[in-house]
């Protein structure tokens, strides 16, 4: 017999019908009747391994602890007010087609035919942010967050209170500054707890950044790990000019601008850093590691000198790698090479390295028994000395070891 489409079609739908009613009895013959549960699967494995790893409310207490010491810091400047020409409305009176319409002086690039008023007005110039390191109202930040020498700092805490500060000290050689509260009042200050050694931080930890997110978020907690240590980096501030930067922490903490000056703290409130650059990449950031020795030294020199002072060698060097070595036949495969760059000298007339005798060509081995490689550059090692120590070099001068003696200097800016 031939079926008509019509049938055809009802045909197909029935044999569908109770095909799928015959496969559902045998599949629930044969399938358990309930699925998997949440708690075996994979993910929920992972988030219980971090929950051991994390203790459910480690974050919490540390931001709790912390919430009164870390501030905002916003830099303040009288600027010029303008008088906006009404044609830069419509136009950019900078752009060169628009000259042959109009008669239009030069302005300067940006300025968008706004001319000086003659006026001045206090405007924000900058902000970041900081953490309080004393009782009597101490604030450390970076150094770039403070850089602008005749701006106004203001301090602001987690409750909206606002204090004026001063910059008392900004350290030489590296991205630090220390701010004082002028009149703090009744305000009881929140000093964060400094790792007794920075040395002990592991790779892999997890670490807390608290900082004030794009100038605008304050108190932001982000949660990563140390993701490497040892790193050294070329930070630029934005404004043309750059630091080099060595033996910084890495860490994935998301740190955003206006983080910077903020703390690097761990799972158990112990600050490890001072939060200081972004790469280019998501998710690598830096911080300057700080221990308790180090702080009781910067706050000991701003009581005894009211400066941050660091000693002063003064010569030009390279550090040698194994392939250097190889290269040019150095005679060893690590320490400093006192070598001169652009016609100056790799040691400088009048300094302590001069009047202790090194000469150009010289590779310094050890300072005071402590090797000079990769992982301790010879500016890293001096740093933990101060001015006027002398200390002991190991250098190799023509293939012969020798031992000097070096009274170190006090390092100045300019």
């Amino acid at each position: 017999m031939k079926i008509s489409r019509p049938q055809e079609i009802a045909l197909f739908t029935l044999v569908a019908f109770l095909s799928g009613i015959f496969g559902s009895y045998i599949f629930s013959k044969n399938v358990p009747t309930s699925a998997p549960t949440v708690e075996n699967s994979e993910a929920t494995q992972q988030t219980e391994t971090i929950r051991e790893v994390i203790p459910e409310n480690a974050v919490t207490e540390v931001a709790e602890k912390y919430r009164d010491s870390v501030v905002s810091v916003i830099g303040e400047k009288e600027l010029a007010t303008v008088m906006r020409d009404p044609r830069s409305l419509f136009f950019n009176l900078n752009d060169p087609f628009f000259n042959q319409f109009f008669d239009t002086p030069e302005t300067p690039d940006n300025s968008g035919g706004n001319q000086p008023e003659g006026k001045t007005e206090k405007k924000q110039i900058g902000a970041g942010t900081g953490f309080v390191i004393s009782d009597d109202g101490m604030i450390l930040t970076n150094k770039h967050v403070v850089a602008d020498t005749e701006a106004d700092y203001t301090v602001i805490f987690a409750d909206g209170e606002k204090l004026a500060a001063e910059v008392i000290a900004r350290d030489p050689t590296n991205d630090l500054a220390v701010l004082k509260i002028k009149e703090p009042g009744e305000r009881k200050f929140n000093p964060v707890d400094f790792i007794a050694d920075t040395e002990k931080v592991k790779i892999g930890r997890f670490v807390i950044a608290i900082g004030n997110a794009l100038g605008q978020f304050d108190n932001t907690v982000t949660l990563g790990v140390i993701s490497a240590n040892g790193r050294s980096i070329t930070a630029g501030d934005g404004r043309g000019s750059s630091e080099n930067l060595s033996q910084l922490l890495q860490t994935d903490a998301a740190i955003n601008p206006g983080n910077s000056g903020g703390p690097l703290v761990n799972l158990t409130g112990e600050v490890l850093g001072v939060n200081t650059a972004i790469a280019g990449g998501e998710g690598i950031g830096f911080a300057i590691p700080l221990d308790a020795t180090r702080i009781e030294k910067m706050l000991g020199q701003i009581a005894e000198f009211g400066k941050i002072v660091k000693p002063f060698l003064g010569v030009r060097y390279q550090l040698i790698t194994p392939d250097l070595n190889e290269e040019l036949k150095l005679g060893s495969d690590s320490g400093a090479w006192l070598k001169g760059e652009n016609d100056l000298p790799a040691v400088i007339a009048d300094t302590p390295a001069a009047a202790a005798g090194l000469k150009g060509g010289d590779i310094v081995l050890e300072v005071d028994g402590t090797k000079v490689d990769s992982d301790n550059p010879l500016a890293d090692i001096l740093n933990k000395y101060s001015p006027k120590d002398e200390v002991e070099f190991t250098i190799l001068r023509d293939g012969k070891e020798e031992k000097l003696k070096v009274v170190l200097g006090e390092w100045e800016e300019e």
